[in-house]
C-alpha cells in the first residue's frame, strides 16, 4: 500500500488506517451534529479534494461500524473519489458473524458493483523472511517467560510493576505510564477490560514505546479479549511503535488457533519481534 500510494504522481490523495478513519469520521461526525447531513459535512472536511483514498487493513467485526460503512462507501462513490482498500477479506465475507452478515449483503453487493477485487494472496509471508532493516516495530521484543534477567537486559520495569489509573476517552484504564513515551499494561487490564480502539488510538498518539505483559494463550482468552488484542496490534504495527510484548509461553505456544479469522496476520506481525525465550 505504502509503495503504490508513494507512486502516484498526485497531490490530492490520502492514504490511512481503517481504524483511524473511523476514529476521525465519529469525531467531524460529532463536531457537525447540528448539521443535516453530519456525515456529508464530515467527509467534505475530511476529503475535500481527494482524488484518491488509500484504506488499509479493512475489515468488519461491528453491527455499528457496518451500518456506518454502508453510509460512507455510498458518500464516497458519489464524489467519484478512487477508493483502494486492502483486507485479508473478500467483500462477500466481510462481517462474517453470522447474525449480522445478511444486513451487510446490499453493502457487499456496492463494493462489488463500485470496486474492482483482486486476489493477492501466496504461499509466502514476506514478513517472516525479516530481510528489511529494522524500524522502529522490529525493535520490540517477544520475552518469554519475563525473567529479572530479561527484563534487565532489555532495560524493562521489574516485575510486579506499580500501575495505576489512567485517563482515557473520559474512562479510566489500569496501567503505568513509565515516562518517556512508554506505556506498561496486563494483558488482563487491557484486552479483558472493556476498552475499545478508539482508546488504542488516543494511546498511541501519547506512547511510541509499550510494554504489554501476561499474555495467555489466546484461545483460553475470552472472545471479546481476543479481537481486542488484535486490534490492538494492527494498530501498533500501522503506527511503528515499538512493542515488548511478556508472556509465560512461547510465541508459538501464546498464538494458538482461535475463532478469530485475523489471528494469522496477528501472528505474522508478530514473528517480526525479536524473540526472546527460553
Amino acid at each position: 500500500m505504502d509503495s503504490f500510494f508513494d507512486s502516484i504522481p498526485i497531490v490530492e490523495k490520502r492514504r490511512v488506517h481503517f481504524h483511524a478513519f473511523f476514529r476521525e469520521l465519529h469525531q467531524q461526525m460529532f463536531e457537525n451534529i447540528g448539521s443535516n447531513d453530519a456525515m456529508g459535512e464530515a467527509l467534505n472536511i475530511m476529503l475535500s479534494e481527494c482524488r484518491l483514498l488509500c484504506f488499509d487493513e479493512f475489515h468488519l467485526h461491528d453491527i455499528g461500524d457496518a451500518m456506518l460503512i454502508s453510509r460512507l462507501f455510498k458518500a464516497i462513490f458519489a464524489r467519484r473519489c478512487v477508493l483502494l482498500t486492502t483486507s485479508n477479506y473478500p467483500p462477500a465475507e466481510l462481517l462474517p458473524n453470522p447474525i449480522y452478515h445478511e444486513r451487510f449483503l446490499p453493502t457487499i453487493r456496492l463494493i462489488e458493483s463500485h470496486m474492482d477485487i483482486l486476489s493477492i494472496a501466496g504461499d509466502i509471508d514476506y514478513r517472516s523472511l525479516n530481510t528489511g532493516e529494522a524500524d522502529t516495530f522490529h525493535r520490540g521484543a517477544f520475552v518469554s517467560p519475563g525473567d529479572p534477567a530479561q527484563r534487565e537486559m532489555l532495560g524493562l520495569p521489574a516485575y510486579p510493576v506499580e500501575t495505576h489509573e489512567i485517563k482515557v476517552n473520559h474512562r479510566l484504564l489500569r496501567g503505568a505510564d513509565l515516562g518517556d513515551r512508554t506505556i506498561y499494561f496486563t494483558f488482563e487490564d487491557l484486552c479483558e477490560s472493556a476498552t475499545a480502539v478508539m482508546d488504542y488510538l488516543v494511546l498511541v498518539d501519547q506512547f511510541d514505546y509499550w510494554i504489554l505483559s501476561g499474555l495467555p494463550k489466546i484461545s483460553s482468552a475470552s472472545a471479546a479479549a481476543q479481537q481486542r488484542f488484535l486490534n490492538l496490534i494492527d494498530i501498533l504495527y500501522d503506527r511503528r511503535c515499538t512493542l515488548f510484548l511478556i508472556s509465560p509461553l512461547s510465541l508459538d505456544k501464546a498464538m494458538d488457533l482461535c475463532e478469530i479469522a485475523d489471528i494469522g496476520r496477528t501472528r505474522s506481525r508478530l514473528s517480526q519481534l525479536r524473540r526472546l525465550e527460553k
